[in-house]
């Protein structure tokens, strides 16, 4: 098992649509299927990140 973290902003956020691509959420869930653990790394604080980006039902987020 590893620790995977993905920055949001310009990485793993489309610039375009402002949502994660589907194709994006298909290869996290293929990692955690495969025992890694993924986290999304960001500067923004909670409050920001829940407002800015609301979550699918399928991604839960930690408190740091």
């Amino acid at each position: 098992m590893s620790a995977l973290f993905f920055d949001i902003d310009g990485t793993i956020l489309s610039e375009i649509t402002h949502e994660i691509p589907e194709s994006a959420l298909v290869a996290l869930r293929k990692a955690q299927e495969n025992g890694h653990k993924t986290f999304i790394n960001t500067g923004r604080n909670r409050l920001c990140f829940i407002i800015r980006f609301p979550m699918k039902e399928d991604v839960k987020l930690l408190k740091a």
